[in-house]
């Protein structure tokens, strides 16, 4: 092969890993980033800068991705708050500072960028045959990431974030990790690109080089030949030495049973709640919860307490705070005063994530499944939420039977055996409240909340869904359910708690709830009012 066929296979292997490393972040999370020119140009400028001052190829190619991965970390931080085109804005910003960073330093050769880069002293041959092994290395780490647990785990948060915390999923690590694993890619690309041309300026890794054309070889540059010549080339034609970096897409192509007391936090975080000898060790504590949203007081001083296998509805009229109260309970939402306790730990400051590793499970208002998978792989992921936990341990797993065997058996229990392999976009409405309950189920609960399952459904369907809830509680689940349709509630609930404008206005039994007056003023309003309509 020509020296010329040996660069264009260089270039082709960079633009491989380029691609990988972005699929990585936006492929597989479903993170936008638009300034992925930035950590390739920091892994590049951290190569070429260690190189010219005398240090080994190996040393140099990793620093180039490490200080890349830094950089990714730093900017996965923001995507820590940021979605969708908030972090895909905030990353073209990291580019256009990474530019105007380089270009100020004289030690980084400003705007001449760094020339003096010494051969790897593999040859073209070598340097090309470095490249397209770093490359297929690469696309190999990408599949093996994505058929792990940690990139099921990746499709989750990248379908949805909230409904991946309510399995277990610790959104944030997942973020950070792929922002880390792409970053590091691409900086190694970098470096490998620094010893491939022999010298490096800012304008190859601005922002209009996220999707430029690699037009250095087509205006007659040589790459890794005659470092001078190619500079004086490029500055009497005016051609900016742009490097493609191409936009990617590329398509992510045994059990404890209802035990308390299992896998309970430890730690200084984990307060105990000491209790009397002899006294009930509640499944769940609410204490003096509150909380506001500007002038709106949604909770206002809510205390309440459930025993372990209870069976308790949660009613009030639309707008009475019922939702909010069940997003603090989970971690969703942070009091602004109050505590929530379960099982004896007291976990106000904990995220959604940790609460469901305790032995939480909650199901949303609208059904949220992840829609990039089938039924069968929804249950899967959340019964794999111990696999999940940690995503370097999670990289380190890819077996999936036992999950997908716990999977298909909750699928038939809550009566969507032969749904397995259905996408869940071809699912009805009923099938996916179903859906939402086996995924509930699948993180093995000790305490479950329900919010509104049965809203959608017609009356039969309404009527047997109860009865699967009621079957539920019967294996020993304590169950909190929100729910309007009030005769399906007074028919499995054994306590009513009412809340009314934030606060609980009765918990009793359902016969003396709805003698209440204050519970028939809250749903109907004053006997004046009436008189006066």
């Amino acid at each position: 092969m020509s020296a010329y066929a040996y660069s264009v296979l260089a270039i082709m292997g960079i633009n491989v890993m380029l691609a990988v490393s972005l699929n990585m972040i936006t492929g597989f999370c479903g993170q936008f980033s638009l300034g992925h020119a930035a950590f390739y140009g920091a892994g590049a400028y951290a190569a070429a800068f260690l190189a010219a001052a005398g240090s080994s190829v190996p040393f140099s190619l990793l620093a180039g991705a490490v200080v890349a991965g830094a950089l990714g970390v730093i900017v996965g931080f923001a995507s820590l708050r940021l979605r969708h085109d908030f972090l895909a804005v905030t990353t073209i910003g990291v580019s256009f500072l990474f530019v105007g960073f380089v270009r100020k330093q004289p030690w980084l050769g400003a705007e001449m960028g760094i020339s003096r880069i010494p051969s790897s002293g593999l040859g073209s041959q070598g340097n090309a045959l470095l490249i397209v092994a770093c490359a297929l290395a690469t696309i190999a780490l990408s599949i093996y990431v994505n058929r792990s647990w940690m990139g099921f785990g990746f499709r989750a948060v990248g379908d949805d974030e909230d409904t991946a915390r309510s399995i277990g999923i610790s959104v944030s690590s997942y973020k950070l990790v792929a922002f880390t694993l792409g970053t590091a890619i691409a900086g190694l690309a970098g470096g490998l690109y620094a010893y491939f041309t022999q010298f490096i300026v800012p304008d190859s890794f601005g922002f209009r080089d996220a999707d430029g054309d690699g037009r250095h070889r087509r205006h007659g540059l040589h790459p890794g030949r005659g470092r001078s010549r190619n500079r004086a080339y490029a500055a009497s034609r005016n051609i900016p030495l742009y490097q493609r970096v191409p936009a990617a897409d590329l398509w992510r192509p045994s059990h404890s049973r209802h035990a308390l007391c299992a896998g309970r936090a430890r730690g200084s975080r984990a307060r105990c709640i000491t209790q009397r000898t002899g006294a009930m060790n509640w499944a769940l504590e609410v204490e003096a919860a509150a909380i506001h949203f500007g002038g709106v007081q949604a909770i206002a001083g809510v205390s309440f307490l459930v025993a372990p296998g209870d069976m308790a509805g949660l009613i009030g009229p639309n707008g009475a705070g019922k939702t909010t109260l069940l997003r603090i309970i989970a971690g969703v939402l942070k009091p602004d005063s109050g505590r929530v306790v379960l099982s004896g730990i007291d976990v106000t400051g904990w995220p959604t994530a940790r609460r469901i590793r305790h032995g939480l499970a909650l199901t949303h208002q609208i059904a949220r499944p992840f829609r990039s998978m089938t039924a069968l792989e929804n249950v899967t992921l959340a019964a794999g939420h111990r696999l999940t936990a940690n995503p370097f341990a999670a990289l380190a797993r890819i077996a999936r039977s036992a999950q997908q065997a716990r999977a298909r058996d909750l699928l038939a229990k809550v009566g969507l055996s032969g749904e397995d392999d259905k996408p869940v976009t071809a699912l009805p409405l009923g099938h996916l409240k179903r859906l939402e309950v086996a995924r509930a189920l699948a993180v093995d609960p000790s305490l479950i909340l329900l919010d509104e399952p049965l809203a959608g459904l017609n009356h039969s369907e309404a009527a047997r869904f109860v009865d699967l809830i009621a079957e539920i509680n019967n294996g020993g689940i304590t169950t909190i359910l929100v729910e309007h349709n009030l005769a399906q509630v007074m028919r499995v609930c054994r306590r009513l708690l009412v809340l009314d404008q934030g606060r609980i206005i009765a918990d009793a039994a359902p016969e003396h709830v709805m003698a209440n007056p204050a519970v028939r003023e809250a749903y109907l309003g004053s006997g004046r009012e009436h008189a006066a309509a």
